[in-house]
This record gives structure tokens, sequence and C-alpha cells, in this order.
């Protein structure tokens, strides 16, 4: 009584091939009425799905599970050019009513969309249909809106009012104002969690077009009926710490979902900057340092993928970790052009310009000899030009101020 179909996006040509399994809704299995087993490095979708949701962000439910297709364990067989999911699919969830009221059982009246790269179809009618928050006018019936973003729950209400005013925030329009931007902001989106959410996936370094990878694809946001304010979620897991076919992470930018225009805005903003670099920092010194992450790699991986594998997760996030522990500023510092004669900084001019850098989480002003330098706190660095010299020894008051 069961439907089944193949699946995926970008891997439904996958050999083994992705399922749907579509399990009717008045006889509910083990509380879900549909399943999608995929294929393709179940181990990295299971490992980030109990990261994700290990550390508080909602996101499907995933785990390894045997599939038989005619009594043939597919994932068996020898010489299938995509089998790389080590003899296991890994079942998720699906983002429907049932996540919905699973994820906020508090909450559960919310509407949950899901954001899709319609281009990587390959169909040329859809080559600019990506859900990468662009205002394209207040109508949601036209196609850039209904091919990108997919109501997941509360179908039958032909409402997506809440959606259209996030994307008119984000790009201060229809209404909105550049001089209340953060205002707006707070009250649409639950800032500190999608900076929680950005940082993980970071530290994943997941490779997965995403949200916080800098492309409008595979991520779902929910917006509560209680607390109105949207969340970001995780969606598509196949691509985190390598997947454990190297130790050697690639060393991206802490700031790859800059590549988003709207996104780039939101970050770069000094009221909310601090909260990622925070979060990054926290992250970085408990859950992913490999006293707490070691442990749980054992434990979901010893019985399933070769030694080798797990050591490469292993190697790979203590890598990550220290990668971006070293782009996180965190010491205050001052440095100029000037030369250096009998260990002094010399100019013959009345006047020096300085930079530096300060401590990115905590710092909100930087002060020179009392005046307010010029602080980038998404970059944690400050500039000051023009700072006032007079003949002989000068001394220079630099402070950061929380």
């Amino acid at each position: 009584t069961c439907g089944v179909r193949n699946r995926g996006h970008g891997t439904r040509l996958s050999n083994p091939n992705n399922y749907h399994v579509n399990i009717p809704g008045d006889r509910a299995w083990k509380g879900q009425t549909g399943i999608n087993l995929n294929s393709q490095y179940s181990h990295s979708q299971v490992l980030g799905s109990t990261i994700y949701r290990s550390l508080g962000i909602p996101m499907a439910e995933s785990r390894a599970v045997q599939v038989r297709i005619n009594s043939t364990n597919i994932m068996s067989l020898s010489g299938l050019p995509d089998n790389n999911s080590y003899g296991s699919y890994a079942a998720n969830e699906q983002y429907n009513k049932d996540f919905v009221q699973r994820a906020f059982p508090l909450d559960p009246d919310g509407n949950s969309y899901r954001g899709i790269r319609q281009a990587a179809l390959g169909d040329p009618l859809y080559a600019n249909d990506v859900a990468d928050l662009t205002w394209h006018g207040a109508n949601f019936a036209v196609a850039i809106y209904t091919n990108t973003y997919f109501k997941q729950n509360n179908t039958l209400e032909n409402d997506w009012s809440d959606l259209i005013d996030l994307i008119a925030v984000f790009n201060t329009v229809n209404g909105y104002y550049a001089s209340n931007y953060v205002a707006d902001i707070e009250r649409r989106i639950n800032v500190d969690e999608w900076m929680k959410y950005m940082a993980i996936d970071t530290l994943l370094d997941n490779d997965e077009t995403c949200l916080a990878n800098g492309i409008g694809d595979d991520y779902a946001l929910y917006r509560g009926a209680q607390d109105t304010r949207f969340l970001a979620l995780p969606y598509d897991m196949d691509t985190m710490m390598g997947r454990g076919l190297t130790p050697f992470p690639p060393k991206h930018s802490i700031f790859r979902m800059n590549a988003l225009t709207v996104i780039s805005r939101f970050m770069k903003t000094p009221e909310f900057a601090p909260i990622y670099y925070r979060w990054l920092k926290i992250l970085a010194d408990t859950a992913f340092s490999p006293t707490q992450m070691n442990p749980l790699l054992d434990q979901l991986f010893k019985m399933w993928l070769p030694q080798d594998r797990i050591d490469n997760l292993k190697a790979f996030n203590a890598a990550q970790k220290d990668w971006v522990l070293s782009q996180i500023p965190l010491a205050l510092t001052v440095s100029n052009l000037l030369t250096v004669q009998s260990g002094y900084s010399r100019t013959t001019t009345a006047s020096v310009s300085l930079t530096g850098g300060a401590n990115a989480i905590d710092t909100r002003s930087v002060m020179v000899n009392g005046t307010a330098a010029s602080w980038v706190a998404w970059q944690g660095t400050w500039s000051a030009s023009n700072v006032p010299l007079t003949p002989g020894i000068n001394r220079i008051l630099v402070q950061s101020d929380d």
C-alpha cells in the first residue's frame, strides 16, 4: 500500500538510485508518512543530521538502513559507478508536516518552506530560478518564486505573505528602509539561530550547495505561529568533512555565504557579525574539538566505515577546527607603514595612518587617542587616518571597547 519512486535533485540519475517511499497518511509508520532513501555518501548525511540536531538546530532525522530491491542489497554489488556509501542507505525524514510537528512540538502550526535551485535540473527555462532571497516583486505567484520556494505544510492555505515579507525586509523594499534594517531583521528572523546555522556549516566544511555556502539551494525556513521569527534550517548533508576521503580540509573562506548579495549584507552588519564569530569560537572549542568529536565519530561509524575513513574524518575535523580558529581575530593589534629608525617608527610629517585588528567577538568600537577609528566588524579590522603627531616621541592610545 506504499508508493516508491526515484528521487533526487542533482543525484536523481545516481546508480544506486535514491528512493522516496510514500506511506498512507492514515497508516503512518513510526510516526512518518514518507521516507527519503538516499544512496550518495549516506554516512555524511547521517553525520550532518546528528551534529546539527545535537547542537539544537532542527533538521530531518537520518540513520543508516539496509535496503533490498527484490531481495538484493544493491549497495553490495560491485561495479556500480556511484556506490560510495559502504553498504547502507541513509533513511532521511521528510521535511513535511510530520517533521514540523516533531521538531516544533510547542509551535507546530507555522509555515515550513524549502529553498531549491531549479537551475540544477539543467532546463534552460529555469536557469535563473534560485532561492537566493532576491526580491522579485510582491506577487508570490510569479514563476521565479513558485519554482524555488516550496511550501512543505499548510499547502491548502494559499498564503505566502510571511515569506514575501521576509524577502522584502532582507532587500529593504516594499515599504522597508535601510535606516531600520537591523530592527526589521531582528523582528523577522532569529539572528542568533541563523548565525549558529552558518557557524556549524562552516566547521563541517559543508561543500553542498546551500544558503551558508552562498548558493540559494538546499535549505529550509520555518516561521512559527507563536515565535514568528524565521529559522534557517539545513537540508542536504552528503558532503560533510570531506566525506572521509581526505584528512586535509581545503581551507575555504569562513564567509562563503557572502557570495549571496542579501546574505552578505546580513553577515557584514556590525550588530550581527560578532554573533557569527562567537558561535564559531564556542563550537570550535566544544562540539568540534577532537575530545568531543572523535568519540562521536567512533560511535556513529565503528561498525560501518573502514577505519581509514574514520581516521580521515577525525583528522579533517581537527584541521578544519584549527583553520577556523585561526580566522577569528582575537588580539588588539596596531601597525603602520613608517620606516623604523633606532627602534622607533619615524616620520617627518605631522600625522600618521594606523591600522590593526581587534577581538571580533567582543569589540564594538575602536578609539585612537580618544577618537573613533573606522571599525569593520565582520573583518575584525580598524583604521585611523591622519592621527595628529607632535615633534619628538609620540604616545598613542589605542582602545577596543566592548
